[in-house]
């Protein structure tokens, strides 16, 4: 691989953000983005900081520490609350107000300005994401206070949004159970019922968050903090050696090796992104015919035919996906992929027009479109067509608008696009020619072939594809949770699994869950705990404010697939099973067997946390460009109701 990417920083703002990115949280232009990433790249993103604890944990009293450090500053980010400041809030706590008549209070008038809300306090709260980016570029460190460790990650996604790649740091405050009904008791300016509320919650809190515990640590590597005073220590009976009493300076070193740790995986992963492929003839995973279309053919006719501007900033419209992209990932180490070219556009709404026009410059016959239903796991929407090489190979062009995966005949089809935030993450491949092509992120191309998991016995690669995957990228949480986060409940897509679930009258049965492509255990476990399906509406479970609905099972199913993909590679890690040109190796002695198994566990760690604490979740508001108009005048709706219940 070359040197990563220049970029000419004096075509742009010296801020981090040269188009003001301010509130509308709108990803970078191209120019932009290349900024933004040598940024991080270089190390010069003040990290995020999120600071999470259950009520009375003390996380304001972290806050204050922190702020006693001099070679750093921490600002808190505006948090708005669906109740009015107690004295001993952060000093940048709001309460919900609206200009109107005017008056005083924050502008918040569109819900493009709120990145993440959870319900609390019977009302929701929300930080903005103009707070964050100002604090940014004065370099100074945005902080933002949650109780629970789903709010964590929910915010973690939402800043992932808004802030690909950024440095995140994660900081848990714990208290001992029987410390904390003291600490709210005495708490000032507290709603009259949230003693006795809080307190009945707490034990459930405590629980669900322990668990959650390691899984945190090893998917956003978060650290704990005990808040425990040494008066609070001997009136508990505690031994001196178990608590002892929290000081900043602790806090401070703490801080600089969590802080270190997420610039440098943020650093690495910038780097990889702004390091620029290049895809020569001779390459051992690529036949040349291959390459010679895309250098020749498919790439030509694009920057004919698509956007000009976009390949004169060192972009392409083009982005490959499937065995070819992972063949280039892997280098060396991947298997010579056979003569054909999966590509996509970005998602837009004239992307389909776009692939007809190319398609029809490339193919002599009129392109048609195919649905691909009648075929095993995939069932792509796309235009086939074929061009030919100076050798006489036929390279099957294969334009895939949406890929959709059913990898259980009875169960739930899944949808794989590529959007604006997926596609920041993309990689550029450089062809002899000079022709530029992008390739989808390694998380999406891992995770869709686990997905399918297709092996062996019908010599297919996609569990070695995703081996090597798993072996040499820290896949990003954040883009394997919106992958998941994408499965929604489709009528028609999903009319399979529809059927097998009201044929056995919507009973939750382990034989109906793995019939719809629920087969492990755990998962299976984690369905039951949820609750029942009632019809195709959505079900409460009220002891975790938790429901299991349509959408719901098939995210179970999408995780339950990839966790059984994952299953197999470990069990045919040393089996010589790929045919690998003459010889036949396995997974283990190609990708090296510690490698491999780190991933797995890596991976593992994210399937549980999205399966266990994530799917069900129906509280959370998280901006993002998908997000629906419907979804968001609901989400508004709340906020006008919150207005008035604190203007009474």
């Amino acid at each position: 691989m070359s040197n990563p990417i220049t970029t000419d920083t004096k075509s742009v703002s010296k801020d981090l953000f040269p188009e003001a990115l301010s509130d509308k949280l709108k990803l970078p232009s191209a120019d932009g983005r290349l900024h933004y990433l040598g940024c991080v790249a270089r190390g010069e993103l003040p990290a995020l900081l999120v600071i999470s604890g259950l009520p009375g944990a003390g996380k304001t009293t972290i806050f204050n520490f922190l702020q006693q450090d001099p070679s750093k500053t921490y600002t808190a980010t505006t948090r708005y609350m669906p109740r009015e400041r107690r004295p001993n809030d952060t000093v940048g706590d709001q309460p919900w107000r609206f200009k109107q008549d005017g008056t005083t209070g924050a502008d918040l008038t569109g819900p493009e300005s709120v990145i993440f809300s959870n319900v609390k306090y019977k009302g929701y709260y929300g930080f903005t994401g103009g707070d964050i980016v100002k604090a940014l570029n004065r370099g100074e460190i945005p902080v933002m206070l949650v109780t629970s460790y789903i709010e964590m990650t929910q915010l973690a996604e939402a800043l992932h949004n808004m802030l690909p790649v950024a440095p995140l740091v994660t900081l848990r405050v714990e208290v001992p159970q029987d410390i904390l009904p003291g600490r709210i008791i005495s708490r000032v300016g507290a709603h009259p019922e949230e003693h006795t509320e809080r307190i009945e919650k707490l034990g459930s809190l405590v629980r669900a968050d322990m668990l959650q515990t390691p899984l945190l640590h090893k998917v956003y590597d978060t650290r704990v903090v005990w808040n425990v005073t040494e008066r609070e220590a001997v009136e508990n009976g505690y031994f001196s050696g178990q608590f002892r009493g929290l000081t900043p300076d602790a806090l401070a070193a703490m801080m600089v090796e969590a802080t270190v740790n997420a610039q440098t995986r943020a650093m690495n992963e910038a780097k990889d992104i702004l390091t620029r492929r290049k895809l020569e003839y001779g390459h051992p995973s690529v036949p040349n015919c291959i390459t010679e279309i895309l250098d020749q053919v498919l790439l030509p006719a694009a920057a004919e035919c698509l956007s000009a501007g976009a390949i004169a900033r060192g972009e392409s419209a083009i982005v490959i996906k499937a065995g070819l992209a992972a063949a280039i990932y892997l280098e060396g180490k991947g298997r010579p992929v056979s003569p054909d070219i999966d590509w996509t556009l970005v998602e837009s709404p004239g992307a389909k027009v776009q692939m007809e026009v190319l398609m029809e410059k490339l193919c002599n016959n009129i392109p048609v479109w195919i649905d691909g239903k009648d075929k095993a796991v995939y069932h792509c929407e796309g235009i086939k067509g074929e061009a030919k090489a100076k050798d006489g190979t036929n390279v099957e062009l294969d334009a895939l608008l949406i890929t959709r995966a059913q990898p259980d005949p009875k169960g739930f089809c899944f949808v794989c696009t590529h959007d604006e935030h997926d596609l920041f993450h993309r990689r550029t491949v450089e062809t002899p020619a000079g022709y530029l092509f992008g390739m989808v992120p390694p998380e999406q191309l891992c995770v869709e072939k686990l997905l399918a998991g297709r092996g062996p016995e019908i010599n297919k690669f996609d569990l070695f594809d995703a081996s090597g995957l798993l072996a040499k990228y820290h896949l990003n949480p954040n883009l394997v949770k919106k992958m998941v986060e994408m499965q929604r409940f489709d009528n028609d897509l999903d009319a399979d699994a529809s059927k097998v679930i009201k044929a056995e009258k919507c009973i939750l049965s382990n034989e109906l869950l793995s019939q719809i492509g629920i087969t492990e255990p755990v998962m299976q476990h984690i369905a039951h705990s949820i609750g029942a399906l009632v019809d195709d509406e959505w079900a409460p479970y009220p002891s975790e404010e938790r429901t299991l609905s349509m959408t719901a099972l098939k995210q179970l199913a999408f995780l339950s697939s990839v966790e059984r993909s994952l299953k197999r590679v470990e069990a045919i890690m040393h089996d010589q099973v790929f045919a690998v040109g003459e010889e036949h190796v396995s997974i283990g002695e190609r990708f090296g067997k510690d490698a491999v198994l780190a991933g797995v566990s890596r991976l593992r760690a994210q399937v549980m946390l999205h399966a266990g604490y994530s799917i069900g979740m129906n509280d959370t508001f998280v901006q993002r460009a998908l997000g629906s108009e419907e979804d968001r005048a609901e989400f508004f709706q709340h906020l006008d109701n919150q207005r008035k219940l604190l203007t009474k």
